[in-house]
């Protein structure tokens, strides 16, 4: 690894209160500090495919819920549509690895921005590799793809180790608008290698704060009601015992989904949540959402956005300046709801999930 690539850490480095929203940018951690130095490099050397210099943001609220806010932002972000990486297609979201395909080992070795490794004792543990590496199509300032074990050559299947790694990530950045998200296949996944996105936005989202409904076990709870997408949430606790419990369930919950062929995409973040009566908590809380959701397969990207990992929580990259300026609340949340499961078949796969976490 060159000099300047590895970034080291151990548990007391991990932040769970980040700072205020009014702070954004400063008090960077020595993450944020890292990413962002190789990010800045990364844009000198020329390595993206454009820039991102005139981003354009139109804030909403949805207006789901009487009860509560949905607050969300629009980007407008027209080069990204026309100068990413072309879409691999994927017969199952349960395709096996192929190497034939595009995947992170054909990446320039450019791309690899820095390696983080968790350290104990002062001791590296090297056998943990987690490459932070280059989106060089980025939607936002700071846009990673986050590899586990990259050679290990895993699908994108989420896996109970990649998710402790992405806790670990999430809170190492002291920036409320650093969030994780990740595409299973058919849930716009483009490749089929196991990574997750990350990536700063200034701004809340309504995946950072609308409270949990309901209760269906100890870990998990339900976002129905009040989110256009409902959501399995779960609250990610301080502690490795406690941390690695909740990662375990969570997969519990995505294998299931994989073995019923429904994709899903995932939000990692940290919020104050609001209240019953709509006031927001002192306290902040970091979430893993978890979104089943209709399939993408054979779909084409269409206006004005695709509904990924980011848009879930209320974060819209939009592909045409007319669609951005005629973008409205109830474009937004039906834009949204086109991507939800039956009110029957999800109430299916709740049921299952209670048993799952029951036990």
């Amino acid at each position: 690894m060159e000099k300047g690539k590895l970034f080291t850490y151990s548990v007391d480095d991990l932040i769970e209160k980040p700072v205020e929203w009014e702070e954004c940018g400063k008090c960077l951690s020595a993450f944020d500090k890292q990413l962002r130095n190789a990010w800045d490099k990364a844009v000198k050397d020329g390595l993206f495919r454009y820039s991102l210099d005139d981003l354009v943001y139109k804030k909403l609220n949805l207006q789901q819920n009487e009860d509560f806010p949905v607050p969300c932002v629009a980007q407008l972000n027209p080069q990204r549509a026309v100068n990413r990486r072309k879409r691999e297609c994927f017969e199952s979201m349960n395709d096996d690895f192929d190497e034939k395909q595009f995947n992170f080992t054909k990446i320039a070795i450019q791309e690899i921005l820095m390696e983080v490794c968790l350290k104990s004792d002062d001791k590296v543990i090297t056998k943990e590799k987690t490459e932070i590496l280059l989106n060089i199509s980025p939607i936002e300032y700071g846009h990673i793809l986050i590899a586990t074990n990259l050679s290990d050559c895993l699908p994108q299947k989420l896996t109970v180790k990649s998710l402790q790694i992405a806790f670990d990530i999430l809170q190492l950045s002291s920036q409320p608008g650093f969030r994780l998200g990740f595409n299973s296949l058919h849930a716009w996944a483009s490749i089929n290698h196991l990574h997750f996105h990350g990536m700063y936005c200034d701004h809340e989202i309504f995946g950072d704060i609308l409270p949990a409904e309901y209760h269906l076990s100890s870990s998990c709870a339900l976002i129905n009601i009040a989110s256009p997408l409902p959501a399995f949430v779960f609250v990610v606790p301080d502690g490795d015992k406690g941390r690695r419990k909740i990662a375990e369930d969570v997969v519990k919950v995505t294998d299931y989904l994989h073995q019923i062929s429904t994709p899903y995409n995932i939000l990692l973040n940290r919020g104050k949540l609001l209240r019953k009566d709509g006031t927001q908590s002192d306290k902040w809380t970091t979430r893993a959402l978890v979104f089943p959701r209709k399939s993408s397969k054979n779909l084409q990207p269409a206006e004005p956005f695709d509904v990924a990992c980011i848009e879930v929580g209320g974060h819209f990259p939009v592909k045409a300046k007319a669609s951005f300026e005629d973008l409205t609340d109830t474009k937004v949340s039906n834009c949204l709801k086109e991507a939800a499961l039956e009110e029957e078949v999800f109430n299916d796969i709740v049921q299952y999930v209670k048993i799952l976490l029951s036990g």
